[in-house]
């Protein structure tokens, strides 16, 4: 054997023992509990409110929320208080830490934030997320949701149809339709939308959305039994490989529309 060939081959054992030392190291790391998992992770990092079901969400100023399907109604709020650049809290209502406000006004749940700027956001990857102050909301069906100058994304029930709002009224906002990543608290390949869907899709029943100066995205993990858009001169839809059965678009001159040729087979389009 060639001595280059000998030190290649020395080369490549030294590496492969040097990788496995390493991932051993880790694993006793873990096991110890010197590493934490997803969970303990995301528990390290929100304050959790249990809160009585609302009808209705209003989301005023907050630069990100993320509203889940669940049988129990509870709030997330980050640990850390973000810089103000970023966006965050009023210093008004209930403060449950610092930075932190909410305000349940009879049957709404009212979100308070600092953004006065409208939010068109047509893809993040995780890191910029977590680089914001995120909020989560776990709530059983809702009859509708408001936002102003602020994003939202809407999740789905995975293996049932289900979904978590019947309308939402969107004003200087973006909303996301389904998420990029299918779970959060799992292990995932992490990559700028757009994400195809490789998984189970989550469902949704029918939504009626209404977007003023606003920006929506109908992503891959979002598949809905009915879909219902009212478009103004401002608003743009985009289709991310999402999946509608039903489509029904209301659009102004000025709305701009992007469709995928599977959706747009679906659709029924109308102008106002």
């Amino acid at each position: 054997m060639k001595t280059s060939d000998k030190l290649l081959l020395g080369f490549s054992l030294a590496s492969l023992s040097l990788f496995g030392v390493i991932h051993l190291a880790l694993y006793a790391e873990y096991k110890s509990g010197k590493i934490v998992g997803a969970k303990e992770l995301h528990d390290e990092q929100y304050s959790k409110l249990s809160i009585p079901q609302p009808k209705y969400l209003s989301l005023q100023g907050t630069i990100w929320v993320n509203i889940y399907p669940s049988d129990s109604c509870y709030i997330e709020f980050p640990k850390h208080p973000h810089h103000p650049s970023e966006g965050f809290f009023l210093n008004t209502k209930h403060a449950l830490h610092e930075g932190s406000q909410y305000q349940q006004d009879g049957d709404t749940l009212v979100l308070y934030g600092k953004n006065d700027r409208p939010i068109h956001r047509p893809f993040s990857d995780l890191g910029y997320e977590l680089s914001l102050p995120v909020i989560n909301v776990y709530s059983r069906r809702l009859e509708g949701i408001t936002a102003l100058n602020g994003q939202v994304v809407l999740n789905g029930a995975t293996g049932a149809t289900g979904g978590i709002a019947g309308w939402v009224r969107a004003q200087n906002s973006t909303v996301w339709v389904g998420d990029v990543i299918f779970n959060r608290n799992e292990p995932l390949n992490i990559a700028p939308h757009p994400v195809k869907a490789t998984g189970v899709r989550k469902e949704f029943d029918s939504l009626d959305l209404e977007s003023l100066n606003s920006l929506i995205l109908l992503n891959s993990t979002a598949h809905l039994r009915s879909l219902r858009i009212h478009l103004d001169n401002a608003s743009e839809l985009n289709d991310q490989d999402g999946l509608a059965d039903r489509l029904f678009i209301e659009y102004s001159p000025g709305s701009r529309i992007n469709l995928t040729g599977e959706n747009l087979k679906r659709t029924q389009l109308s102008v106002h």
